[in-house]
């Protein structure tokens, strides 16, 4: 069944790739969108016409270089609980030679069909800096609360950011096709800074507020804060 479904999809979205092993999620059979546009609608057609009615995750990869170290508290001591508490190393690791890091973000689906016992992957990258994307600042938030706070394109004082503001990556949002990938792109956007066009809520949903920029992108840098 799941090969013939990706026969039907190569005809139907030109450039679409299936995936080999070790790109394809643990011998599920993946497949990988040739662009943004293409996305949402071979989501809606693996539900509406092939049964995946069932979204079991929504994720993100940064295909970024080495981890930036600056991400991490340096102090030799953070927690005042534990005065004596030895200094603790922050081990980073190198980049693997031969790698093939890239500047993009890869959003990955897993989705089920449950009448048939069959999964499915779909995967798409996307550049970390989209050319006339949404804008949408290092440190996306909002002090004074309410359905806007940690929204996108908003500064610390919650006005639009302006001329300054970055291009974020960006995709469409897969709310329309299964309603529980709400809360799953508010996390991606949260931590990854990815933004859901047309997402009906697309705000902070695991960070506080005054963390500022998006803690998993592998050139998140800490920003010290009242807690600091």
């Amino acid at each position: 069944m799941v090969g013939d479904i990706s026969v039907i999809l190569q005809e139907r979205f030109k450039g679409l790739k299936i995936c080999e092993p070790p790109a394809s999620l643990k011998g599920i059979l993946t497949i990988k969108a040739a662009k943004a546009a293409d996305y949402l609608a071979i989501a809606r057609c693996l539900k509406e016409e092939f049964g995946f009615e069932y979204l079991d995750f929504l994720t993100a990869v940064d295909w970024k270089g080495g981890v930036d170290p600056r991400g991490f508290i340096v102090e030799q001591n953070p927690n005042p609980l534990l005065p004596d508490r030895p200094a603790f190393e922050i081990i980073v690791e190198k980049p693997a030679a031969g790698f093939p890091y890239r500047e993009t973000f890869e959003i990955i689906v897993l989705m089920s069909n449950w009448k048939d016992k069959a999964k499915f992957c779909l995967r798409l990258e996307i550049p970390r800096v989209c050319p006339g994307g949404v804008p949408l600042r290092p440190a996306p938030q909002s002090f004074g609360g309410g359905d806007n706070a940690g929204g996108i394109g908003r500064s610390a004082s919650g006005t639009e950011s302006g001329p300054e503001a970055l291009a974020a990556p960006s995709a469409p949002s897969l709310t329309s096709v299964w309603k529980t990938a709400d809360w799953q792109e508010r996390e991606v956007y949260d931590l990854m800074g990815i933004v859901f066009e047309g997402h009906p809520n697309l705000k902070k949903i695991l960070t506080p507020e005054f963390i500022q920029g998006h803690p998993l992108r592998k050139d998140y840098v800490h920003i010290k804060d009242k807690y600091d």
